[in-house]
């Protein structure tokens, strides 16, 4: 079966795109990536053997909207002749997807294209509206986001297949462990919490930065790993120095795959203040890795934790609040490592990649027989 998955495949979103292109072709579908995004392929990426790579950044329209490459795009379509178009962000790669006519197309939106931006702007709810009466099939990873798309657009509940992109419970497990990071921080006797979030204002770091240096005044044992990068990456290092937190936060960058094992492995704790979400991969792998989690009580995090069972659940934004449940869980290891132990249970039962693409490959059945 030929596969043309179109998506920008950047950095950004580079590890998700690839957990998804390299399942394809290790299953043996003859897969072809289809990029007009300005930012270069993500590295990942272009090294997966047998992938078929075409990448086309614009030269005078710089922004990643791909409704003015749509005669360039059905050319393509002609030349490689694909069975199914699978794609991802709505506003992008979806609406370039639906204006092609082609069929079938199955769209995959990420959650901020359905929970937040239609909500602001009228122009991408009406984006939205013109895509879900042109492709066939969709797949979201929570039962929230479906159940938007089925209120805000009407689309045909049968058509909204659910599952959580899961991840790799042979990598993301917590026997993977290095001592190092905690010894070379001066950490080894401290309570370490980790959140591994995008610097983008969804994710909400000043929430955070706020919060842990509240808990910092109950609990001077506390020490936060802050993991990757982002437009706002810059704004959160100034807000870390003026609130004199340096010698109690470390800024890590962009790590590998492995490396952010060995990183949620040498926390205690993890914590993410997010505004919004769909089922949040980087959620899923500290829940694999034994980690007690405390986020935002969002309806997509509800589908994951139970208040003070495997988790706690904080108001968007409530500064006070996640202090209290830092410090509440800071101070119990027996309620850490019971939460941990549960969370883990869950992302075996829930959230394996392996059990999960298998449910992609029967939706490319059923549209493979539409075709």
């Amino acid at each position: 079966m030929r596969i043309l998955y179109l998506s920008s495949a950047t950095d950004t979103l580079g590890n998700h795109n690839h957990k998804f292109l390299k399942a394809l072709v290790d299953n043996g579908y003859d897969t072809h990536l289809v990029s007009y995004h300005p930012l270069p392929i993500a590295k990942n990426i272009q090294e997966i053997k047998g992938l078929k790579i075409y990448h086309f950044p614009p030269k005078i329209i710089k922004k990643p909207f791909y409704f003015n490459r749509i005669f360039h795009f059905k050319r393509l379509l002609r030349s490689i002749k694909p069975d199914i178009i699978h794609s991802g962000n709505l506003f992008n790669e979806s609406f370039l997807a639906a204006l092609s006519q082609f069929h079938p197309v199955l769209v995959m939106p990420f959650g901020s294209d359905i929970l937040i931006y239609p909500q602001k702007y009228k122009i991408f709810k009406s984006i939205n509206k013109f895509i879900f009466l042109k492709v066939d099939w969709v797949t979201c990873d929570a039962e929230f986001v479906k159940k938007r798309i089925i209120a805000d657009y009407k689309f045909d509940r049968d058509k909204i297949t659910v599952f959580p992109w899961g991840i790799e419970l042979d990598l993301f497990n917590s026997n993977i462990i290095s001592n190092d990071i905690r010894k070379k921080l001066g950490w080894e006797d401290n309570i370490v919490l980790i959140m591994n979030r995008h610097f983008e204002p969804v994710y909400d770091h000043d929430t955070l930065i706020n919060s842990f240096r509240l808990s910092i005044k109950n609990n001077h044992n506390l020490r936060l790993l802050l993991v990757g990068d982002g437009s706002g990456r810059n704004r959160i290092e100034k807000l870390i120095i003026e609130y004199e937190l340096k010698n109690y936060i470390n800024m890590t960058g962009k790590v590998s795959r492995k490396k952010m094992v060995e990183l949620l492995n040498a926390s205690d704790i993890y914590i993410s203040t997010s505004k919004s979400d769909g089922t949040s991969v980087s959620l899923l792998e500290a829940m694999a890795c034994k980690k007690p989690v405390i986020v935002s009580n969002i309806p997509v995090n509800r589908e994951w934790i139970k208040n003070n069972e495997n988790g706690f659940l904080v108001n968007v934004g409530d500064e006070r609040m996640f202090s209290d449940s830092i410090i509440k869980l800071s101070k119990n290891m027996m309620l850490q490592k019971s939460m941990g132990e549960k969370n883990r249970r869950i992302a075996l039962e829930k959230a394996d990649w392996k059990v999960n693409f298998k449910k992609l490959q029967g939706i490319y059945n059923i549209l493979k027989n539409l075709n």
